[in-house]
């Protein structure tokens, strides 16, 4: 919930005692909390990005077949044309380079 509502000092709260790789598991759907900020157009995404990757959320773990043909949530950025939060992700480390295919 607070990924998808854009509260980053939510997610800062969650992250404390939280493994690494918390914000990496996927949902039900297949997508990380990143693929679903990478899908928001809600104000408070690019800090909750931040947020995420400071918790060691990764931009660059692919999504499920079914959904998101594999793409990250760097590549939904990209596709969507978020150039704001693809900003975000690449200061953040994520692969530019990557292919979804």
């Amino acid at each position: 919930w607070a990924v998808r509502a854009g509260r980053a000092e939510n997610v800062k709260v969650l992250c404390e005692g939280s493994s690494d790789d918390a914000f990496d598991i996927k949902d039900a759907a297949g997508m990380t909390a990143m693929h679903h900020v990478a899908l928001s157009s809600r104000g408070g995404r690019l800090d909750t990005a931040k947020a995420l990757m400071e918790c060691g959320a990764s931009p660059d773990v692919a999504g499920d077949a079914r959904l998101l043909d594999k793409r990250t949530p760097t590549m939904v950025c990209a596709a969507r044309g978020d150039l704001d939060l693809l900003k975000v992700l690449a200061e953040g480390g994520a692969d530019l380079a990557r292919v979804d295919k």
